[in-house]
């Protein structure tokens, strides 16, 4: 099958019931610079609500389709999905957020908070925290889960344990550029530059450092995991240099990696032809 396109747009994610795309526009035609939501045919495309994209962005459905959880211009944010409700603060203020054990308090920064991805059964919303001083995904750390209603942030960890390969091989602490929930919720897809594993979705975080149940090594720097909603697979971009990204897919059952379609050169910006990946519902 082709590629059909629909909008332009970043951060699409398909509502559960698989009736609507919300994403991420840039303004740049234009419109206003905000959350949209889109058929899937590409007809009644409606604007939602004001917020940014870059460092941390991303859309998330709330239980039911009714609200959207995304990055506004200071902190985390959920609205109703037809944007009828006032957007109300879930997480705004990184300081307030608990810190890795061990961290100089005097050294921390708490930088920016985003990429917000709702749990399936719709109680919990797992984010990054990253460096403010990076505006790329190698500068993301520390991940967080809050309740729904932006309560009892919890640090989750702030690397998870990779498995270098050969020569070098070995364990290392490695940042997590993106996460995504396992369909029953008692995982999480994490992805970093050249690996991407799954983790436990709850464990003891004193030790600041997540052991992997699995991983697998792909060339570049990984982003956007997303579970199949039967579990069986989790898609992925990747870049590892012109002329672009890839989007890959990694069977859990084979262990094996393909490349779902061609790289497409974007002359503006070749790093991010083809990326932020999503599965329909």
């Amino acid at each position: 099958s082709g590629v059909t396109r629909l909008v332009p747009g970043d951060t699409p994610a398909w509502s559960r019931d698989g009736s609507r795309i919300a994403y991420f526009w840039g303004g740049d035609d234009g419109h206003p610079e905000g959350i949209y939501v889109i058929n899937p045919d590409g007809s009644q495309e409606r604007f939602v609500v004001s917020a940014s994209d870059y460092p941390g962005g991303g859309v998330t459905w709330g239980p039911g389709d009714r609200e959207i959880a995304y990055r506004g211009d200071d902190g985390i944010y959920a609205i109703a999905a037809d944007g009828s409700t006032t957007p109300r603060k879930l997480i705004g203020d990184a300081l307030a957020l608990p810190r890795p054990a061990g961290w100089d308090p005097n050294a921390y920064d708490p930088g920016w908070v985003g990429q917000p991805v709702w749990s399936p059964d719709g109680n919990q919303i797992v984010f990054l925290r990253g460096d403010p001083y990076s505006f790329d995904w190698g500068g993301v750390s520390n991940w967080y889960v809050i309740g729904a209603d932006g309560s009892n942030p919890r640090l989750l960890g702030a690397y998870w344990s990779c498995k270098m390969p050969p020569p070098g091989g070995g364990t290392v602490p490695c940042p997590v550029n993106g996460l995504a929930w396992s369909p029953p919720g008692a995982s999480l897809a994490v992805a970093s530059d050249g690996v991407l594993g799954i983790v436990p979705a709850s464990f003891d975080p004193d030790s600041g450092v997540v052991d992997v149940t699995y991983q697998v090594q792909v060339p570049g720097g990984i982003g956007d995991p997303q579970w199949s909603p039967d579990g069986s697979a989790i898609v992925f971009d990747a870049y590892a240099g012109p002329p672009g990204s890839r989007i890959l897919v990694l069977s859990l059952d084979s262990h094996v990696v393909k490349q779902l379609i061609p790289e497409v050169t974007n002359p503006v910006l070749p790093a991010y032809s083809d990326r932020r990946p999503v599965w329909r519902r």
